[in-house]
Order: C-alpha cells, then structure tokens, then sequence
C-alpha cells in the first residue's frame, strides 16, 4: 500500500506538517459522517490515503492547480477539498447538488480553514457563469459530455481535467478531432488504473464538442 506522504515526496508534490494535519482533519471527517451518509463506502483511515487522496492527487501530476478551482460533482470533496489542502494558494469552489453532501462539504471547508472556498447546493446548470482556470470532475460524465459543460465556465487559456477510465478516451479522441490540446496521464493506483486527460482552451478555440 502506497503511503500518502511517500507518494508526495516520490512525486514532488507539496507536504508539510501542515498539509499532514489536515489531511488528517479532513479524514476524521469523512469517517464520521461516513457512518450515517455513506460518503465514501466502507473505509479505513489508510484506505481513504492511499486510495481516495492519492486518487485525488493524480490530477495535480497531469497538471498543477493554479488560481480559481471548480470542482464539479464533487461529492465528499474529491478531488476538490484534498486540492485545496495540497495548494492552498487556490481558491476552490465546489459543486454538488445533493443537500446532505453539500452540507457536508460545507462543514468541511469550515473545520479545515480553506480560504476562498465556496459551496454551491446546485446542478452545474445552475451555477452562475464564470470563469475559472482549472476545471475538473472525476467520474461525473462521460468525457465528450464533460467537455460540452466544462468549456463554458473555463477561461480562455484555463485547463479542464478529465478523470476517466482508460477506454473512454478513444471516444473522446474520435469526437475532439484536435479541436482540443490534450495530454493524458496514466497510472495505476492501488490496483485501481486512473487516467486523466488535460485539455487545453485557447482563445480561438471554438466550441466543436457538439458536433
């Protein structure tokens, strides 16, 4: 089993005492609430390490967060909240439209302290427009999909991150037809393969997702 301090290291990804303690915080959490809101399934503190956190992080590998975060779908805060904890200097927004996740989330972002934090109880639909450099969601749709929705709360310039399986990227690649520039990250975590596509927008990019 992979240890989470051992990954970062290993990765050159940010860890301080600071950054262990919260995670840590944040775990106790999700433990808690987990019993009567089924937040994660059934875990254990190394469970939720080595493989939701690390799982979380892989996103920063394929690339790094910067400036303002939303997190779509975000369920618990993964990846949301555990980006937030590793890049503190990034303001994240969370969206999630079921109440009791939303006020966990909510209450997470209270205990942890994370500045420039938001939660919005909403359907992306529903989120008002704006534009944010880094745009992700794991497992929300599928990735033609997610790209259809993301591009529209994306700066010109920002990045959109995909978390997805390892098969759904040919589809992807057969619809984009270089519309995109896009780089794929692909490793294996804790048994489980987790691949994450980076996409691109520019400013003269149109939006040919629909075709």
């Amino acid at each position: 089993m992979v240890s989470l301090e051992h990954f970062c290291v290993e990765n050159d990804l940010p860890w301080s005492r600071a950054i262990e303690a919260k995670t840590n915080t944040y775990i106790e959490l999700l433990l808690k609430y987990n019993k009567t809101m089924n937040l994660i399934g059934p875990m254990d503190k190394e469970d939720i390490k080595s493989k939701l956190f690390i799982d979380s992080l892989v996103a920063a590998l394929a690339e790094k967060p910067s400036g303002r975060i939303l997190d779509v779908g975000s369920g618990a805060g993964l990846p949301g909240i555990v980006l937030g904890i590793f890049f503190p200097e990034t303001s994240v927004t969370l969206v999630e439209p079921r109440k009791k996740r939303a006020d966990f989330l909510s209450l997470a972002v209270r205990t942890l302290e994370l500045k420039d934090a938001v939660v919005f109880q909403k359907r992306i639909e529903m989120v008002p427009p704006d534009t944010y450099n880094y745009v992700i969601a794991k497992a929300f749709r599928k990735p033609v999909e997610w790209l259809k929705i993301a591009q529209k709360w994306t700066k010109p310039e920002g990045v959109i991150i995909c978390m997805h399986t390892s098969e759904s990227i040919m589809e992807t690649n057969l619809v984009l037809k270089n519309t995109l520039s896009h780089k794929t990250l692909n490793l294996s975590i804790s048994k489980k393969e987790r691949e994450v596509s980076v996409f691109t927008i520019n400013a003269t990019t149109p939006d040919q997702t629909q075709n």
